[in-house]
């Protein structure tokens, strides 16, 4: 992508250590070498700008840093690597400040190594990006069971099948929703509690996540892959939950691999494995073993977890033959885990509706969150996808004491009415015609 059409330039300086604000008629704004922003200092990136390197450069963040383009001026980033050190302001849900990188466009380098995203600070948010031909696109490294990584509304796609579009390490929490991965090598999770939801991952090798608390997978789709999915298990602090619902796996998998493997550690009584595999869809499979696969070993077969895999889509009632499609310690009494596929439905399950992060989202699988719930601020904070079209503030009588329209922000803030004392409150959003209630808790001083 060239720029020798755009009449203004920036040349940016090596070191910055005072807050700037880029502007698209600063654009493009020019790195020539490796540049640092020190601790402190903040640079907001606005709509329309265009950063580009002369060569593989590193921009090194112990500052603050937020990138937030428009869905019709996307702010385009090129040629060198956004590094996020241990120092830098790391994402904030709650205030929606830090490290985020909001409507930008990234244009990689698929074999040669690069990262468009290395992040080693306790959180960054991206959002409606695209990262193309990112050998590393977000890349995390961290240890703090307090960071966050955030992707979604994001498309990940390749011409040469190399590459990670998004590589995360150490304890956390990842969320990965409604994004798209085309053509890669493997998108690899790793975190303490993981939420990886309503994504569609097609002709990438595979899925590996790798978690310590919880899971929740729901509505994805996963289709043309040659390992499959693969499911880590680490119950090592604390009772570890996996619920996994309205996903389908087709043509996932071949002669060496399964549709989906799943592999843990020995059984320990105080640190539980709670499983639940439900209304899923198990379709078209290239190879001849099984498209379920345990491994691991366990000391003590007898104390071996159960994983619920129960009410699923096998393309068939057969369970003789869903039995020999799953590979448990049923068969090889020293892998540590067992599946119980009771009662496989007839058709195909349909409940979440377009799997794809490509149309409009029903309201129902809108996220909402609330903070600070309880509160004892004077603002109410919202996140919600896409924003919402009104709302109205609702006491325990059933009395209306806020109403107004509503933002198209997905996040935005609301004030507390002046009458409004303590006790319990329903905020109500409206969408399209329907609505969706949370509950509130208002302890003021």
């Amino acid at each position: 992508m060239g720029f020798s059409s755009l009449q203004a330039q920036t040349s940016v300086p090596n070191y910055i250590d005072t807050d700037q604000t880029w502007t698209a008629s600063g654009s493009p704004y020019t790195l020539s070498a490796n540049t640092y922003l020190a601790d402190g200092a903040f640079i907001r990136i606005e709509p329309g700008v265009t950063v580009v390197a002369s060569k593989a450069l590193q921009f090194i963040i112990d500052g603050r840093i937020e990138a937030v383009g428009k869905p019709d001026s996307m702010i385009h980033m090129e040629g060198f690597q956004v590094r996020l050190q241990a120092k830098a302001a790391g994402y904030n849900l709650a205030s929606d400040t830090g490290a985020q990188f909001k409507f930008c466009h990234f244009h990689g380098q698929a074999n040669s190594g690069t990262y468009s995203i290395y992040n080693e600070c306790a959180g960054v948010d991206v959002e409606h990006c695209r990262m193309e031909d990112a050998y590393y696109g977000v890349y995390n490294r961290f240890s703090s069971n307090k960071g966050i990584v955030q992707v979604l509304h994001s498309r990940f796609p390749s011409s040469s099948k190399y590459g990670y579009p998004i590589y995360t390490s150490g304890q956390g929490t990842l969320n990965v929703e409604y994004d798209t991965f085309e053509n890669q090598y493997s998108v690899y999770g790793y975190g303490t509690d993981i939420q990886f939801n309503r994504n569609w991952v097609k002709g990438t090798g595979s899925v590996t996540v790798s978690v310590y608390g919880s899971l929740e997978m729901e509505c994805n789709r996963f289709e043309n892959m040659a390992s499959g999915f693969q499911l880590n298990c680490w119950g090592y602090y604390d009772t570890l939950r996996v619920q996994a619902t309205g996903n389908t796996f087709d043509s996932c998998g071949g002669s060496f691999y399964p549709m989906m493997s799943i592999s843990g550690s020995t059984p320990d009584s105080s640190k539980p494995i709670i499983a639940h595999l439900n209304r899923n869809n198990f379709l078209r499979y290239p190879g001849t073993g099984q498209k379920i696969k345990f491994t691991g070993t366990n000391k003590n077969p007898a104390a071996g977890w159960d994983f619920d895999f129960s009410n699923n889509y096998w393309t068939s009632l057969d369970t003789q033959q869903i039995a020999d499609w799953i590979h448990d310690y049923s068969d090889d009494i020293m892998v540590w885990a067992k599946a119980h596929a009771d009662s496989p439905v007839a058709s195909l399950i349909d409940d979440c509706g377009d799997h794809t992060a490509q149309l409009a989202l029903k309201l129902e699988d809108i996220q909402v969150r609330i903070y600070p719930n309880p509160s004892s601020s004077e603002t109410i904070g919202i996140f919600m996808y896409g924003g919402f079209d009104s709302y109205a503030l609702i006491n325990s009588l059933g009395q209306v004491v806020a109403a107004g329209s509503g933002s198209v922000q997905s996040r935005s803030e609301l004030q507390w009415p002046i009458t409004a004392g303590n006790g319990i409150y329903h905020l109500v959003l409206t969408k399209e015609g329907r609505s969706i209630s949370q509950t509130l808790i208002r302890q003021a001083p």
